[in-house]
């Protein structure tokens, strides 16, 4: 919604509604230390100070070896991302209540 475009950017801000969320890049896809890969991650929280923070993780995108990509670059549509925060917001993710953050599995970016 905000930015130079829909993708390839790395943080920003998305509007449902009447509420404003800022979101970034919280992980980029790694392997763990027990071989398992782990997808991008993006930090999701409401404009609004103290309130609580959403992470939405997305599935690991292998090649078709089973190899994680050597380089990725975060791509994501507003419509997708909006998408996620409501699925998250009718799981149970209440961003206008406080502790922990919320984490959802929001399936593949695209």
């Amino acid at each position: 919604m905000y930015g130079a475009s829909d993708y390839e950017m790395k943080n920003g801000t998305v509007k449902i509604g009447k509420d404003e969320y800022e979101w970034s890049v919280h992980r980029q896809p790694r392997w763990t230390g027990d071989g398992v890969p782990l997808g991008w991650a993006l930090l999701v929280k409401p404009t609004e100070q103290s309130r609580r923070e959403l992470i939405l993780q997305f599935a690991v995108e292998l090649t078709g070896r089973g190899e994680m990509p050597q380089q990725q670059r975060f791509q994501i549509s507003n419509r997708r991302l909006i998408e996620c925060i409501q699925n998250a917001i009718e799981a149970g993710w209440d961003p206008e209540s406080r502790g922990k953050p919320f984490f959802f599995a929001a399936g593949a970016i695209g």
